[in-house]
């Protein structure tokens, strides 16, 4: 039901010229103004009929109208009113009754007006009836959209309990906190149609006032949702709009803001087409897209419509996974993850009841102008995208307070991902203390642990399958380099993962020396279990030892490790870049790495090393080694004879690759 990209058409359509079904308006060009008493109907309920079907109502200039409406009795008047009798030296206006709005309507088309003209009619037969109930400005606009009242009413209402019950949860926690803040919103849902659109609808804008001197003095930045919902309890459905308006100060090119409100009112009579009817024209009216069209380019001085993107921090986690990221989180505490984050200050991320739909609306906003700027120049040409005042209106709204205000694209990524941290932030604080318990159920386990994946910048996560050639290896090379015979050990499970950003700088900096410079080898580091979500979130970086340590010997780094709760430890088996000049140092602007043991020259190490293609693909080219019996037995009979360090001068050459979660005995 969700959309990942945002659909951007190949042309821009004008909304006049197709209604909210796709369809042509039909009644475009058609003018229509009235004159004297309408039996049944006032003047601006016909008025909001004319324009619901696609028409324009004229009040006055009768020269621009091609039709008058008004009735035998005003037209045979002694005194005829001004506009018939403008309507009369008009060649191309035709004096009609009501009957030709009502049955054209009807017809979804205007008709030949020859049967309904006044002056034809006199007083041979009177208007035709329409019923004994009067057509209502919701039964126009349904009318105009394509669908009978009574065929909508009945389609919409065939499969919606069926559809609400499958969606029930989804469509619960769409419902918008700030319209809703009391306990009756348990019966509330969205409403969702037979075609899997979801009637929610969030529209975002600002707009500079300018002073004496044309300068930009102050933003006037909006966000705007619209929601039809259904009440499952007492079948009633409704349009609400809520409104968050920001007001901001500009002041040596940084954002301030002055003032912020929140108004929330409410739409329709608490039947369907009512409800359908009052979010369409509340969307188009804000727009000038209609509901069907609502993906097509945004209009210039009108609201723009942010697509829902997929929670990119809603990723499928194993088990293994979401606990593993449960327990790094408790593990740094909460205290120690806010520590993590950059400074971000923005007004709209302080209100309790609208902050989380402003905070999810600031990161879909940013995903859709990365869509549209990966487009071409000649999509973004015939489409007349303003990605320029899209990142505009993205940095009025969600900028950071604190810093410069800077329009390029770079300014967004960073601010979308500041919103992710606070965002994510806040859920991980909310729910630490239940997820972490021992009683808390594995579904709040997996949603705790995507918010914890999202807030650590992780791009992937996934468990390494037991029953894997990648696993058994993986395992060969722990246990075999492993020495300690008074602490036995076990591995519990193996992750691989891959930080955001990473491989791109391990790229470049790869890319940095010659090919035959490069020497990469798979290497481990331990760390205490606290020091997991800075690891994980910012990688491995160099510390008051001036270098970054590994081994190729698992004992090694597991003793870097302090035993966590259960006799439990973490560590990393990472891709090292080492070089070929093994003493280099990073001022020679080479891969440097300085391979020692801390008491003799030459430390236990393994005598054979096999291309790592044999555990993952992506490794070729990465050494691994192939322990041998020779080197076994040399250890145990040297078991005073210390491991290789290689201590590493550039985070640059590290690409996390694998965590180990390890049981000591």
């Amino acid at each position: 039901m969700g959309s990942a990209d945002v659909p951007v058409s190949n042309s821009a359509k004008n909304p006049t010229k197709s209604n909210s079904s796709g369809r042509k308006n039909k009644f475009e060009g058609v003018v229509i103004a009235t004159s004297g008493h309408i039996p049944d109907y006032k003047h601006n309920e016909i008025q909001a009929m004319v324009e619901a079907c696609g028409a324009k109502f004229e009040k006055m200039k009768i020269s621009e109208c091609t039709h008058l409406i008004t009735t035998v009795q005003c037209y045979q008047s002694t005194h005829t009113p001004a506009k018939i009798l403008a309507a009369q030296t008009n060649p191309n206006c035709s004096v009609v009754t009501m009957d030709w709005l009502l049955q054209s309507v009807g017809k979804m088309k205007p008709l030949d007006a020859k049967g309904f003209l006044v002056k034809s009619l006199g007083s041979k037969r009177p208007v035709q009836s329409t019923g004994n109930s009067k057509v209502t400005i919701t039964e126009v606009r349904k009318r105009k959209h394509g669908l009978n009242v009574n065929e909508a009413s009945g389609r919409q209402a065939k499969f919606a309990k069926d559809r609400l019950r499958a969606n029930r949860e989804e469509l619960r926690g769409l419902i918008d906190d700030a319209s809703h803040p009391s306990k009756g919103k348990k019966n509330l849902l969205v409403w969702l149609d037979e075609d899997d659109n979801i009637y929610d609808a969030t529209l975002v804008s600002a707009s500079s006032a300018l002073d004496d001197t044309g300068k930009a003095e102050s933003i006037i930045a909006r966000i705007i949702r619209v929601q039809l919902t259904v009440d499952v309890k007492a079948n009633k459905y409704n349009t609400w709009i809520r409104e968050t308006k920001m007001t901001r100060n500009k002041i040596e090119n940084y954002l301030k803001p002055t003032k912020i409100g929140t108004t929330v009112s409410c739409k329709g009579d608490g039947l369907l087409p009512s409800a359908i009817s009052e979010f369409w024209t509340i969307f188009e009216k804000l727009t000038g897209l209609n509901w069907k069209s609502r993906f097509e380019p945004a209009q210039k001085k009108k609201f723009i419509f942010v697509p829902t993107q997929e929670d990119s921090g809603s990723k499928t986690l194993s088990d293994a996974s979401a606990n593993f990221l449960a327990r790094v989180a408790k593990a740094a505490t909460v205290l120690n993850l806010a520590t993590l984050m950059e400074s971000y200050q923005n007004q709209l991320m302080g209100d309790k009841l609208t902050a989380k739909h402003s905070m999810a609306t600031g990161i879909d906003l940013a995903d859709m102008i990365s869509y549209i700027s990966r487009k071409s120049t000649e999509v973004m040409e015939s489409t007349q995208i303003d990605i320029a005042g899209l990142r505009k209106c993205f940095i009025e709204l969600f900028g950071d307070e604190m810093s410069p205000i800077s329009m390029d694209s770079s300014s967004v990524r960073t601010t979308k991902e500041r919103i992710e941290d606070v965002m994510s932030f806040r859920a991980i604080k909310a729910a630490m203390p239940s997820c972490t318990s021992p009683k808390a159920s594995q579904s709040k386990v997996s949603t705790f642990g995507s918010n914890v994946l999202r807030f650590l910048r992780l791009e992937s996560m996934e468990l390494v399958p037991t029953k894997s050639k990648e696993y058994g290896t993986l395992v060969r090379y722990y246990n075999q380099s492993y020495r300690h015979s008074h602490v036995t050990s076990k591995v519990l499970n193996i992750f691989h993962v891959e930080r955001r950003g990473e491989v791109e700088r391990f790229t470049k900096c790869r890319a940095a020396a010659s090919e035959s410079m490069s020497h990469r080898r798979l290497l481990w580091h331990g760390s205490h279990e606290q020091n997991f979500a800075s690891i994980l979130r910012n990688g491995l970086r160099i510390g008051p030892s001036a270098g970054i340590f590994f081994a190729d010997m698992s004992g090694k780094s597991v003793a870097y490790c302090r035993m966590g709760s259960g006799h439990e430890v973490f560590i990393l088996l990472c891709e090292v870049e080492l070089g070929r000049d093994e003493s280099s140092h990073v001022s020679t602007g080479r891969p440097g790495v300085l391979i020692s043991s801390r008491r003799q020259p030459h430390g236990a190490t393994h005598s054979k090393w096999v291309d790592a293609s044999c555990v993952r693909p992506d490794l070729a080219g990465v050494e691994v080694p192939l322990p041998q019996k020779s080197d076994m037995d040399q250890w145990v009979v040297s078991s005073r004879l210390p491991a290789l360090e290689y201590i590493v001068y550039d985070p640059a050459q590290i690409r996390l690759r694998y965590v180990f979660h390890i049981k000591l005995n």
